[in-house]
């Protein structure tokens, strides 16, 4: 579980949260991009055992495009041109069953992910939540590594 609080709210307020819940599957001597694993062009849950989750409590500018306040299921869309990241509704389903299927009509954005990478094998599928030290509106990097290859996309609170 990922979770950032912007400190910059008044003392009378409560602080903006953005949270990030996801399984995190090891590779154990695999590769990651495989068709058991990890296939190219096939939603993939971005995670294990469960859907992965971003929760926010602000309105949210991801990669480019409006996210409400609002619980949403993330999946990746793995493919040789580029990975994307598919931000959908969460219509109540369990974080099981929302993994289990994905359906293009609960999609509120597509988002094309910056690829680079990764100089050491990163075990662990990896997420961060990386906020920015520049001044203006609350904004950063969200960021995945897996294996040897590394995915971000911006974001900053609206």
């Amino acid at each position: 579980m990922l979770t950032l609080a912007d400190g910059a709210a008044s003392a009378a307020a409560q602080p903006a949260r953005i949270r990030v819940d996801y399984g995190q599957p090891h590779l154990r001597g695999r590769r990651a991009l495989t068709d058991s694993l990890v296939p190219y062009d096939m939603a993939w849950r971005t995670g294990a055992k469960g859907a992965t989750m971003l929760t926010t409590d602000v309105d949210l500018v991801i990669g480019g495009a409006r996210v409400p306040m609002g619980t949403y299921v993330l999946q990746t869309m793995p493919a040789h041109a580029g990975w994307k990241l598919t931000i959908q509704k969460n219509v109540g389903q369990s974080p099981m069953a929302a993994a289990m299927a994905y359906d293009p009509s609960k999609d509120v954005a597509r988002v094309d992910l910056r690829q680079t990478t990764h100089p050491t094998a990163v075990e662990s599928l990896t997420m961060w939540l990386i906020p920015s030290t520049q001044p203006g509106a609350p904004r950063g990097e969200l960021r995945l590594a897996w294996g040897t290859i590394a995915f971000a996309t911006d974001w900053v609170m609206e």
